[in-house]
C-alpha cells in the first residue's frame, strides 16, 4: 500500500512531531493520543476508497510512529530505577 519512500517520511514526521508533542504536553498523553488517532486512521484506510485512502495510509503511519520514540525514552526513564525487579518474582 505503502511505498518505502512515503514510509520513511511519515516516519520521520511523525518521530519529529513527538518531540515536539511531547514537550509541550508530556510523552504520556501524546502516546496515548497517537494511538487513539491511530484507531481512526486504520479504519479510514479499511473503509475510505478512491485517493483519499493515501491520506489515511499516511495518517496511520505517522500516528504510529509518533509513540516509538517516545516508549523508547519513557522505557530507559523507569527501567534503570528498577533494575532487578523481574528477578525478585517468587
Amino acid at each position: 500500500m505503502e511505498q518505502p519512500a512515503q514510509r520513511a517520511v511519515t516516519g520521520a514526521a511523525g518521530t519529529v512531531l513527538s518531540g515536539a508533542l511531547a514537550g509541550r504536553r508530556g510523552r504520556i498523553a501524546v502516546s496515548r493520543w497517537s494511538y487513539l488517532i491511530a484507531i481512526g486512521a486504520v479504519a479510514g484506510v479499511v473503509f475510505v476508497p478512491g485517493p483519499a485512502l493515501f491520506c489515511f495510509a499516511a495518517l496511520t503511519s505517522v500516528s504510529l510512529s509518533v509513540p516509538f520514540s517516545l516508549q523508547a525514552t519513557l522505557g530507559q526513564d523507569y527501567l534503570p530505577s528498577r533494575v532487578g525487579e523481574s528477578h525478585h518474582a517468587a
